[in-house]
């Protein structure tokens, strides 16, 4: 569908970096992070056809910019930021689409902000704080750190595949996408400030508004890869999320890794869904 169109957008503490392709009903995909708007390159040009699709760096991450030192992230604050791109580039309510850890924000955005969310698509959200063992969580997050603390990125982040159940995902069906592969590499320049400042506390303690959920206009649509297994993280709050909400989740195919190991298959499943 042709380049995108790169903008920049001013909010309080940050310059969020952010990317337009196609024309018609707005599509905003928050990235999961340490992922930014490039990683999502391959779904964004198969629905850019006939959708606005938009993409944006959280802040912190990769080519949006904090004003100030890093701190702890926040959920209401990334919520805000995907308002603010919202209001920048149309007007009424977007379909979202968000994946993983940005479930968080999203679902934040949804429940305070209705008539901004026509659909809210969350692929496999890190919902800790929906499990019964929720404070478990809570004292992982700050062994986490103590591990990062003491013995560095590499074994802190072993520590938080082993624990959530990652490793051993599928790898890229076919040729990959070469704004795909570049956002990759940026990946690890994000990976401390996503360690160190967003999972924290702070951010993953954040716990969705499920009676403003159930009660308000847009229609949440909790999502779980085919692959993804009952012993991982994500699959589990997937599956909180949609007991919450009174619902099931829909299945797509591959894992939790499916936004760019399968972008072709996800695309049309995301179009089934909004």
């Amino acid at each position: 569908m042709g380049a995108a169109r790169v903008a920049t957008l001013e909010v309080p503490g940050a310059s969020l970096h952010y990317e337009v392709r196609g024309s018609g009903p707005v599509l905003l995909i928050i990235p999961g992070m340490p992922a930014d708007a490039g990683f999502y390159a391959a779904v964004a040009g198969q629905l850019a056809g006939d959708r606005t699709v938009v993409a944006y760096d959280p802040r912190g991450m990769s080519r949006s910019r904090l004003h100030g030192p890093p701190a702890d992230q926040r959920v209401e604050v990334h919520a805000d930021d995907a308002r603010r791109v919202l209001a920048a580039v149309g007007q009424g309510p977007a379909d979202v689409l968000t994946d993983s850890i940005s479930g968080l924000p999203g679902l934040q955005l949804a429940a305070r902000h209705p008539g901004q969310v026509r659909t809210l698509v969350a692929f496999e959200p890190p919902l800790t704080e929906l499990l019964p063992d929720r404070e478990r969580w809570r004292a992982f997050y700050e062994d986490l750190h103590a591990t990062y603390r003491s013995d560095g990125l590499g074994p802190a982040l072993q520590q938080f595949a082993e624990a959530v159940g990652l490793g051993g995902e599928e790898p890229p069906q076919g040729d990959p996408d070469p704004e795909v592969t570049a956002s990759m590499a940026r990946m690890g320049g994000n990976l401390e400030a996503w360690l160190s400042h967003v999972l924290r506390p702070s951010f993953l303690t954040a716990a969705p508004d499920i009676a403003a959920l159930r009660a308000g206009p847009a229609r949440v649509v909790p999502v779980v890869g085919a692959a993804s297994r009952p012993d991982q993280l994500a699959y589990q709050t997937t599956h909180a999320l949609a007991d919450q909400l009174g619902t099931s989740p829909v299945v797509v195919p591959g894992d939790h890794n499916a936004v760019t190991s399968r972008p072709q298959q996800f695309a049309a499943a995301l179009r089934r869904m909004l």
